[in-house]
């Protein structure tokens, strides 16, 4: 029985090394599950297959990075053939530890969660509450067309494409935005002809 190892390594993208580091406890997954959720992530955020090897492989055990020494030049950067290679491997050693109960909520929860901050980061230009906002409302709904965003997720972006003056006035009035539809009313209102700095109140 073999353990992925949690490991504090520098990336660039913090989000990514907190999933992977997701898979590091407790429950007990195949390694092709694991494999699976991790190429999950790396589709969303449009990663290499260099990138996907190289963070992929700061989480095996000794065993298995010994095993990747030994095949790199072989693998070069094939992520296919490297997922192939290591589940192939990793056959008579087929549980890794995971925090989450449950493969099929916990995890790729958190995996939405995560895709989600990493999309509006590299995807989405923030609001800070200077520049005009119905040009910035526009742009940022046709980004969640382009993206194929749910309104679900358009609606838990919100926080996440605010900054500064928006993000206060947001979370003053959070209770008051029900969908995206109410945020897109109040916001209008609140920003429409924002020249400086808006107050953080509706009214």
């Amino acid at each position: 029985m073999q353990t992925i190892q949690a490991q504090q390594i520098s990336t660039p993208n913090e989000s990514v090394r907190r999933h992977v580091r997701i898979l590091a406890e407790e429950e007990r997954i195949g390694t092709d599950k694991w494999l699976s959720i991790l190429n999950q992530v790396y589709d969303d955020l449009n990663y290499s297959p260099s990138q996907r090897i190289a963070y992929a492989v700061k989480f095996l055990d000794k065993e298995q990075k010994a095993w990747y020494e030994q095949n790199k030049d072989e693998i070069k950067n094939d992520w296919t053939l490297f997922r192939e290679r290591l589940e192939h491997n990793s056959s008579s050693h087929k549980l890794i530890r995971t925090t989450a109960p449950s493969i099929n909520t916990s995890i790729l929860n958190n995996t939405g969660r995560v895709v989600l901050e990493d999309l509006i980061d590299a995807k989405f230009d923030k609001y800070s509450g200077v520049d005009d906002a119905k040009n910035w409302l526009l742009q940022t709904m046709n980004q969640f067309k382009a993206c194929g965003l749910r309104r679900d997720d358009q609606c838990e972006a919100i926080p996440l494409l605010l900054e500064g003056d928006a993000y206060l006035w947001y979370a003053a009035n959070s209770d008051a935005i029900f969908n995206f539809e109410t945020f897109t009313k109040l916001f209008l209102q609140q920003f429409k002809s924002t020249t400086s700095s808006p107050t953080t109140s509706i009214g």
